[in-house]
């Protein structure tokens, strides 16, 4: 089971690492979630967003983070897809892209 509290869990890096480097944009009206795999990162981002894309290459990922997160009030939605071509999601739609952890490194 992972640690979810304390400086090292995942409330801790979103507050030390990740929101503290994307303070500034929150909230946002529309969040991309590129590759959000299990939903690690979903239920902070779904906070701070009026509405909420997630893309996943994984059908079992996207399937995963429907039955956890898709009967939420705020109705997120999962899609899949490769990241490369955003076909589900709407031309100027997004006001934010958060691709932690799913982009090569250059």
């Amino acid at each position: 089971m992972t640690d979810t509290s304390g400086p090292s869990g995942l409330a801790g890096q979103w507050n030390n690492v990740i929101h503290s480097r994307i303070h500034r944009l929150l909230p946002s009206q529309s969040i991309l979630e590129i590759a959000p795999g299990c939903g690690r990162w979903t239920p902070f981002l779904l906070g701070n967003a009026e509405t909420y894309d997630g893309i996943d290459i994984v059908p079992e990922l996207v399937e995963h983070c429907r039955r956890a997160y898709g009967t939420l009030k705020a109705r997120p939605k999962f899609h899949l897809g490769d990241g490369s071509r955003l076909t589900p999601i709407r031309d100027a739609s997004v006001t934010l892209v958060f691709p932690f952890d799913s982009l090569p490194g250059g």
